[in-house]
């Protein structure tokens, strides 16, 4: 097999661009599209005119012959589908978050292991220039060792979709913030020792996600991170992160300007300033993606992103609400 024919289930939005995505490896053919608003049939057909199309999604499993299906649903529709899809004998490659459950998470990895089937989580940011860049420097050890990173995204737009709702997203950190939380794991890289949180609602409705929360994880090597994710910071975010360092510091302002500023400790002991300059590629990462999971199953390489790293973000996010709940409390996560 030299080629993986490939299945996509949400077509709306964004969903339809992971089409676009798999068949640029040039390894990967969209044949088979599911939604169930089928006036996105037309869009589809215009897109992908070899790609069958099916609005109901009974009807798409019993008929659709796939090596891999690509999910991009509502968060909380990701386990129930990728498991149906592993149970199939298809690969399985899920939007972020992996799933709204910790619990949930664990059973897809036990219903791809069961079925022998590859399952990754389209944690494509953490190829994101300046996430390269920031890791860089750390390994060229401009910083020294690192004792605290903060990530955070700030403003006061709320999500009108399914996004803004608990049920379906998960929460206000199960977005971006499932990115967030995956740069800071990969960034402390250390064995998480706890995790706190702490999240604000002011409208008090429960279907809806809260308006403000942060999460704090602590890492063995004693280093903390700090992630936030706000719909009332008026202020917005004048930087996405900053990560501290014995040696030296380092800044990113959204990356406006391709460049991350770091400060470090010169051979005289004075600051010195620099930057690191980064190309901003765009869509490129959710091509290298891709890539990586066809290499995976086609050719035995390494996967970029495995079913456990995705488990993880959501077992961290999941801790905090936990937290949260029980005052803050910082909490080791699940098992």
């Amino acid at each position: 097999m030299d080629e993986l024919r490939c299945g996509l289930i949400g077509a709306s939005g964004h969903g339809r661009r992971h089409g676009g995505f798999m068949e640029d490896t040039g390894r990967m053919r969209l044949c088979a599209v599911c939604d169930t608003d089928a006036a996105v049939a037309a869009q589809v057909a215009e897109q992908f005119p070899e790609a069958a199309f099916w609005s109901d999604p009974e009807r798409f499993f019993e008929e659709a012959e796939l090596d891999l299906l690509c999910i991009a649903l509502p968060h909380n529709l990701h386990a129930p589908y990728a498991i149906r899809a592993l149970r199939k004998g298809w690969h399985a490659a899920v939007e972020k978050p992996m799933a709204t459950r910790y619990a949930d998470a664990t059973a897809m990895i036990e219903a791809a292991r069961e079925a022998d089937r590859t399952l990754t989580v389209c944690h494509q940011r953490r190829l994101d220039d300046w996430f390269l860049a920031a890791r860089s420097a750390i390994e060229q050890g401009l910083l020294g060792q690192v004792f605290r990173i903060d990530v955070r995204m700030g403003g006061t737009r709320t999500p009108r979709s399914w996004r803004g709702r608990k049920e379906e997203s998960g929460g206000v950190m199960f977005d971006w913030g499932s990115h967030m939380v995956d740069w800071a794991l990969l960034l402390g890289d250390s064995q998480v020792e706890s995790v706190s949180g702490f999240f604000l609602d002011v409208d008090g409705r429960e279907e809806l996600n809260q308006d403000h929360g942060e999460l704090r994880i602590r890492f063995r090597s004693g280093a903390v991170a700090h992630v936030t994710v706000s719909r009332m910071d008026h202020l917005g975010s004048a930087w996405r992160y900053r990560i501290l360092g014995q040696r030296g510091a380092l800044l990113d302002s959204w990356g406006r300007d391709g460049r991350l500023r770091v400060v470090t400790t010169g051979e005289n002991g004075r600051p010195v300033e620099m930057f690191l300059h980064y190309e901003q590629e765009g869509d490129v990462r959710f091509r290298r993606f891709y890539g990586s999971v066809a290499a995976h199953v086609l050719d035995g390489e390494p996967l970029m992103v495995t079913a456990q790293e995705g488990a993880r973000v959501v077992a961290v996010l999941e801790t905090a609400e936990a937290s949260h709940a029980r005052g803050g409390e910082p909490l080791p996560l699940p098992q």
